[in-house]
């Protein structure tokens, strides 16, 4: 049975026009992260990369596989997607059926056929998928960043995510530090530096930080540390239209 590709082609569009020193970046808010930590227990929600390739504009076009597994039976589910930075998108309702898959109320379809085709996307964007029980019950969430903005040392990995449309604000992630220990992260844009102490949680993450790269100059270019006793991963990145420049 040929797979029912559903295109989530997330066309990211540069909002141009204010001045830096002006600049109000339109942004989703934290909370709005679908991550598998927030799942029902018992439930999951994955979503596999099956195949890359490159389209006629040179771009990448990258096909994902939902699977979701430990679901409740008797239920409706509703699969939606979406990005950091678009508002979700429902791409089909689901069930159990008699031999106890999850498929498509309208074309009895699995869930796995259901493809999440998606392009057009920048560095650093995050796209999220939701199965969720429509009476609330039960729900389970993916992520997968096609295009990273991540560096690693050793046991500690440092990563950004993009959270507006233009490029202009980044959300800065950390994990793998000890717990407890200080970590300084250092940030360097168009001359300017921003130097801020932190403490890792008891889970060895960093709390998430917004990054406004620069407030002043054109150079579209910075770069983030995470520096502890014990590691010093870092990352370099293009903000403003260049960040926008899909893959």
């Amino acid at each position: 049975m040929l797979n029912k590709i559903l295109a989530l082609l997330l066309v990211i569009v540069l909002l141009g026009g204010c001045g830096a020193g002006q600049y109000a970046p339109k942004m989703t808010g934290l909370g709005e992260r679908w991550e598998a930590r927030r799942s029902t227990p018992g439930t999951t929600l994955e979503l596999i990369e099956v195949a890359r390739r490159i389209a006629d504009d040179g771009t990448t076009l990258i096909e994902y596989e939902p699977r979701a597994s430990g679901q409740p039976r008797g239920k409706e589910y509703i699969l939606r997607g979406r990005n950091t930075v678009s508002e979700p998108r429902e791409i089909g309702r689901f069930a159990y059926n008699a031999e106890g898959r999850l498929v498509s109320k309208s074309s009895g379809e699995p869930l796995e056929s259901h493809h999440m085709l998606v392009g057009q996307f920048q560095r650093g964007l995050v796209i999220m998928a939701a199965l969720v029980a429509t009476d609330g019950s039960a729900e389970s969430f993916a992520s997968a960043t096609p295009f990273p903005i991540e560096g690693r040392d050793g046991p500690c990995r440092l990563w950004l995510e993009v959270l507006s449309p233009d490029g202009m604000a980044f959300s800065a992630h950390g994990e793998g530090f000890a717990p407890g220990e200080l970590v300084r992260m250092t940030s360097h844009s168009d001359g300017e530096q921003m130097s801020l102490p932190l403490n890792a949680l008891a889970d060895g993450s960093l709390p998430v930080q917004l990054m406004f790269p620069a407030t002043v100059g054109k150079g579209y270019r910075a770069s983030l540390q995470a520096r502890s006793s014990n590691c010093s991963p870092g990352v370099e990145y293009e903000w403003g239209p260049p960040a926008v420049k899909a893959r």
